[in-house]
């Protein structure tokens, strides 16, 4: 999950398998009891058919907690905060090693938690430019990149076009559950 309508979206499917939540925030909902399996199937069928997987408890979980995590941290970039190093964020918001972390999400995803925080940033700055509202300079900023310079090399290492010929193009985009 990575927007506030896709937590609608899985609140109104765990409300359709008539499952109760505790809670649902990004990548993660917490029910009030044990699902049946026949709960489990249709919530699963409906999320699937909604474009969203259900991840069961173990290393796969922490995966999607990753990203999540990552998810928020440029979120907070975003805002204009300063979270600091992105191994520290993820390590106090999940409580483990950061080397632990990376291995397991490197076993699961079959990438690293860079690559994937890059495939990120990129999608993210494919949504900019597409609006058509900030400079490439602004977006870099926006973004957290240290200079317009390093964004355009890290968005054609990931594209294989600049920020403007993208722009110019219109290239596609992939949502960010699809990364």
């Amino acid at each position: 999950m990575v927007c506030p309508r896709c937590i609608d979206a899985v609140e109104q499917s765990l409300s359709d398998a008539g499952l109760r939540q505790e809670t649902v925030r990004l990548g993660e909902a917490v029910l009030q009891s044990p699902p049946e399996q026949a709960a489990l199937e249709q919530l699963e069928a409906d999320l699937r058919a909604k474009g969203f997987e259900l991840i069961p408890p173990g290393d796969e979980q922490l995966g999607a907690q990753i990203k999540s995590e990552i998810i928020r941290f440029q979120q907070q970039i975003e805002a204009g905060a300063a979270p600091g190093l992105l191994s520290d964020w993820l390590s106090s918001k999940l409580n483990k090693n950061y080397s632990y972390l990376s291995g397991q999400f490197t076993q699961t995803s079959g990438h690293t938690i860079t690559q994937f925080y890059e495939k990120l940033r990129t999608e993210r700055a494919k949504e900019l430019l597409a609006l058509n509202r900030l400079s490439v300079g602004e977006i870099a900023l926006t973004l957290g990149y240290s200079s317009s310079q390093h964004f355009s090399a890290r968005f054609r290492e990931q594209t294989g076009l600049s920020p403007t010929a993208w722009r110019q193009k219109g290239g596609e985009r992939r949502s960010l559950d699809a990364i």
